[in-house]
């Protein structure tokens, strides 16, 4: 027992962790932003019902060191008082060490212990063991709730054709994360790869498909939380061919829910529906609201679809709330009603857009009109009936 105590964590077992007022995941996202119309997985923060994001920019090869220690003051918790009771999970993607004052560490590793917090780490050249000018988390006192151990800069290296692609396999496959996905689908992975040792203690997830099956996902439940690594960038221009994966949000939404200690749902094809369907109702909704701007502008009167908008946004929520509690079948019931109404919307839109812009039609096509009337009869009066043209005189030598 006392050798057990030595070599793991102080480990009890994590817990759902959820705002009790919303049921949202409320994620701490420090590093790679969520970029809305792009592959990113981290699009899934702006339309999954059962997350809410706050984000600190800290991507290091987009923002100066000055801005995203600018940013670090403006985004982060102030205290660490409020980082334990405002979030679920805390999550670092992709960021670079040296933008972390090191007061933050004792606050996450506290958090994570004490509190029940989720972390989950998605790695690229600026995680693990870093590479060229970043560097290596090894020394750094977070790495104590890291459910991996590593040395810096060893990378299995894919994108510079030393290897090539491999592809993800699943280790523990009764782990519910590991179950909810068909790993044998997707893509391989072409980019590079964080070496490491998952923890004595520490369960491997993933692994590479390859020889030396070096771990891909690891994670324990330290303390009262529990710690995910992904040992690689999941950012949408890192990742081809395994972005364009059908799961991929799935694969991204369902790590944050294990992280967290959320049940992962295992009804894949259902979830993954519901989920298309929410991105497409967000994304349709901006078009409207972008069109309804425009022809607004030419007197529109757009009160009605704006109406009618309002109540797709109320029972948008309540599909939402349904996906919480995880009445699947009501949810996607729902939504597709309300896909639906909004193609009516859209095409009420569509009509009043062709309303406003009548006279500006008529006004082009009277302008075009004329514009041919008056060249066809200049061109008829001089070229073909010659009115103009007087009879040429005829002017004697004497």
């Amino acid at each position: 027992m006392v050798v057990v105590l030595a070599v793991g964590p102080p480990c009890l077992c994590m817990s759902d962790r959820r705002d009790p007022t919303t049921g949202k995941i409320r994620v701490l996202n420090m590093g790679a932003d969520a970029v809305p119309g792009t592959a990113s997985p981290l699009v899934v923060l702006f339309t999954d019902p059962l997350i809410q994001h706050h984000t600190v920019p800290l991507y290091s090869t987009i923002f100066e060191a000055a801005k995203t220690e600018r940013f670090m003051r403006i985004y982060m918790p102030r205290t660490e008082q409020r980082m334990k009771s405002d979030f679920d999970l805390i999550m670092i993607s992709d960021a670079t060490v040296d933008n972390f004052p090191v007061r933050y560490f004792p606050w996450m590793i506290s958090a994570v212990r004490d509190e029940g917090l989720g972390f989950l780490t998605t790695g690229g050249s600026a995680m693990y063991g870093g590479r060229d000018q970043y560097a290596s988390w090894d020394t750094c006192s977070i790495v104590e709730i890291y459910a991996v151990s590593f040395a810096p800069r060893e990378i299995y290296f894919i994108e510079t054709g030393r290897n090539a692609p491999v592809k993800l396999a699943p280790v523990e496959k009764d782990n519910e994360y590991v179950s909810s996905i068909p790993w044998d689908t997707a893509p391989p992975i072409n980019y590079m790869i964080h070496i490491v040792q998952t923890k004595q203690g520490a369960h491997t997830l993933l692994k590479l498909d390859i020889p030396a099956a070096h771990p891909a996902l690891s994670s324990w439940d330290y303390g009262n939380g529990r710690a995910t690594n992904l040992i690689f960038d999941w950012y949408p221009w890192r990742l081809e061919p395994f972005q364009k994966w059908t799961y991929y949000i799935d694969f991204a939404g369902n790590l944050i829910y294990y992280s967290a200690g959320v049940a992962v749902p295992q009804d894949l094809e259902m979830v993954h529906r519901l989920r298309q369907l929410l991105a497409d109702y967000m994304e349709r909704r901006t078009l409207l609201i972008s069109l309804l701007g425009f022809v607004e502008k030419f007197g529109a009167r757009v009160g009605s679809v704006e109406r009618g908008l309002a109540r797709l946004d109320s029972e948008y929520a309540r599909s939402q709330q349904l996906y919480r509690s995880q009445d699947w079948e009501g949810a996607q019931d729902l939504l597709q009603e309300v896909m639906s109404q909004m193609s009516k919307l859209d095409d009420d839109a569509l009509k009043l857009k062709d309303r406003a812009l009548m006279w500006i039609y008529v006004s082009e096509w009277l302008a075009v009109t004329a514009t041919l009337s008056v060249c066809g009869f200049v061109l008829w009066t001089l070229m073909v009936q010659r009115r103009l043209y007087g009879e040429v005189g005829v002017t004697r030598l004497r």
